[in-house]
């Protein structure tokens, strides 16, 4: 349905959405409220949203924080085009599309503020349990990720340790079921301050770390 009336509601505001993006979700918000909590609002620096795909989360970012300037990091050119379009047509001036994939992303070292992410984090033997309209129409690679889903939690985990300023936070979402193995892989790489934010249903979904 959204992608027939094309758009959803994220945050408050309408962001386009397109086959070949991911339709974005209120679950996806508690990210979005879990940061902002944590980021002054007069807070001025660098963050990057990693896998932008509509740039939800990193135009909301920059619309509630407009002191700061952003980076949206997309390797699909068309997720990347529909990005560009929210951008524009939501005002969000102080953040730049870029291509780029999270494994080999041109992100200075010790340069950003902030890390957000929502990468694909589903395992494939997990496809059963995903409803089928999800698998017929929205993007495989914005879904499904190696390693027990978590391949690309664990390459944004390697960026933002690399690439966040002393004290900057990083928040990744990921399965309800992958809380505790995202916090060992924060664990692991000296994160500070683990936490675990669970969505309405009681479920592990978003966790959060400095550095």
């Amino acid at each position: 349905m959204a992608y027939l009336a094309g758009s959803r509601e994220f945050y408050g505001r309408d962001f386009l959405t397109e086959p070949g993006t991911l339709i974005p979700r209120p679950e996806t918000e508690i990210l979005v409220e879990e940061l902002l909590e944590k980021i002054p609002a007069r807070s001025s620096g660098w963050f990057a949203d990693i896998g932008t795909g509509t740039g939800c989360i990193g135009i909301t970012l920059a619309l509630e924080r407009p002191g700061m300037r952003g980076i949206l990091l997309e390797k699909s050119p068309a997720a990347a085009q529909v990005a560009e379009k929210n951008r524009k047509r939501l005002g969000a001036s102080n953040v730049r599309v870029i291509l780029g994939n999270l494994f080999s992303a041109p992100l200075r070292r010790e340069s950003f503020d902030a890390v957000a992410s929502n990468p694909p984090y589903i395992g494939e033997e997990e496809k059963k349990d995903v409803m089928p309209a999800v698998l017929r129409y929205e993007p495989r690679e914005a879904l499904f990720s190696e390693d027990e889903g978590l391949r690309h939690l664990g390459g944004v985990l390697k960026l933002a340790a690399r690439c966040l300023k002393r004290g900057g936070i990083v928040a990744v979402e990921h399965g309800w079921h992958q809380g505790e193995a995202v916090r060992e892989m924060m664990r692991r790489k000296n994160f500070l301050r683990i936490m675990t934010k669970k969505d309405l249903a009681g479920l592990d979904r978003t966790t959060l770390a400095s550095i």
